[in-house]
């Protein structure tokens, strides 16, 4: 597939959205841009596709319930949306930017209760919180994780081993946290190899401390178990790292970053030996961890 990027001239704005008949705007996202300078040579060259996808959510009152509620296009009553951008890959890599507007019934208006008024008034609140978001940052964050898959990829292969339970583990918080920290470097844009190490360490610690990420891996049923569990799956049968080599290349690689067109490794900011939840590490190995080191 051919590398394309339908972000890099000006898209989103209201001229994006298809608006449903009797809506009334409220909210909807900004115009923006993300250019190809973004975008590495080699992941220009496995076909990386970077598309928008426009969401229209209604309020409207359901003709069943009769009580007001969020609609999509398709007339389906849907949650808040926090979706910020997602990354797949369906043969080659694609990374979808979604964007949002929110829209009222028109013939609701005039006719809101006062816990009616509320609901629109916290909707309008979480789009436009939405709305600030910079989604450049988005598209960093995911551009990140592709490249970061990559290479967990070709490392599989090149050592026709599979790492341990527990490294497996980390490595799904390192490469949470380097796509975080990508966002923090290019928004803060510290000048110093110092400030640089300074923002990683900083990054880490909020990502770990974060009530929000704990979703990724609080609990047996979390994102992070059921990952172990496929990727158990897939390498069965192959002999485990225990020197933890394989660790410590993808650390390597997962904080080093393009800066001022030079390659940056801040590895030597991330600490490998913090807490994990016991639930998640209850069927996972325990092995002692290596140190990092700057390698690039």
């Amino acid at each position: 597939m051919p590398y394309i990027n339908r972000l890099k001239t000006m898209c989103g704005g209201k001229e994006a959205f298809y608006i449903p008949k009797n809506a009334e705007p409220l909210v909807f996202s900004n115009e923006f841009s993300c250019p190809d300078s973004m975008v590495s040579d080699e992941q220009k060259a496995r076909g990386l596709q970077l598309v928008y996808y426009p969401e229209v959510y209604t309020i409207k009152r359901d003709d069943q319930t009769k009580q007001i509620a969020l609609k999509d296009i398709s007339e389906h009553t849907q949650p808040l949306p926090t979706k910020l951008a997602g990354f797949k890959n369906l043969g080659f890599p694609k990374i979808t930017l979604y964007g949002y507007m929110l829209c009222i019934d028109k013939d609701l208006l005039p006719n809101l209760a006062e816990e009616e008024k509320a609901f629109v008034k916290s909707a309008i609140a979480h789009f436009q919180k939405i709305k600030e978001r910079n989604p450049m940052l988005s598209a960093a964050h995911e551009l990140k994780h592709e490249e970061n898959r990559h290479f967990f990829s070709e490392l599989h292969k090149k050592y026709g081993l599979r790492l341990t339970d527990r490294d497996f583990l980390i490595n799904r918080y390192l490469d949470e946290i380097s796509a975080t920290n990508r966002e923090r470097l290019i928004e803060q844009s510290p000048q110093s190899l110092d400030e640089m190490k300074k923002t990683t360490r900083q990054t880490q610690i909020e990502w770990l401390s974060s009530p929000e990420k704990q979703a990724y891996y609080q609990g047996e049923n979390s994102d992070f178990a059921a990952h172990l569990d496929q990727y158990r799956e897939q390498t069965k049968g192959k002999k485990a790292d225990t020197s933890h080599k394989m660790l410590n290349e993808l650390a390597e690689h997962y904080f080093t970053y393009q800066v001022n067109e030079k390659n940056v490794c801040l590895s030597s900011a991330v600490n490998l030996n913090f807490s994990m939840p016991e639930s998640l590490l209850r069927s996972a190995s325990s092995f002692p961890l290596t140190s990092l080191r700057d390698g690039r």
